[in-house]
């Protein structure tokens, strides 16, 4: 169907996300390659947040990326909706358990304690109301 003077239609809006996909994707493997780390041995590029729901996205990741690429996922808390599980929520998650009990190390991961469920029990109960 044609699209009204206030619609896109699917083609054209995926006309123009498809390429700053690419451009997007191609200057993260740039800055990798400044600091070395684009052929990295078994180095693995994750991927999280919103747009990890685009269905094009993994396909051209992996083309850029040489199929080094998998998507995060949220840990699993007892509080979280089963609905937060899916990969767009693991940028949020990830960013309420640091804000919760900040780490200091980038690379020390312990399981969310109390405190953390606690924090999450809060914010899930938050965004709910507030949408």
């Amino acid at each position: 169907p044609g699209a009204g003077p206030d619609e896109i239609t699917r083609s054209a809006l995926i006309g123009v996300i498809r390429p700053r996909m690419v451009e997007i994707l191609e200057e993260a493997l740039a800055a990798l390659s400044t600091f070395g780390l684009s052929n990295s041995e078994g180095g693995r590029i994750v991927l999280a947040g919103g747009c990890t729901a685009c269905p094009e996205l993994e396909i051209l990741a992996r083309q850029i990326f040489d199929d080094r690429v998998r998507f995060s996922r949220p840990m699993h808390l007892s509080c979280m909706p089963a609905a937060m599980s899916a990969t767009q929520f693991a940028s949020l998650i990830g960013a309420c358990l640091h804000t919760a009990r900040p780490q200091d190390e980038w690379w020390d991961f312990p399981l969310p304690g109390e405190s953390e469920v606690g924090f999450m029990r809060r914010f899930v109960d938050w965004v709910s109301r507030k949408w």
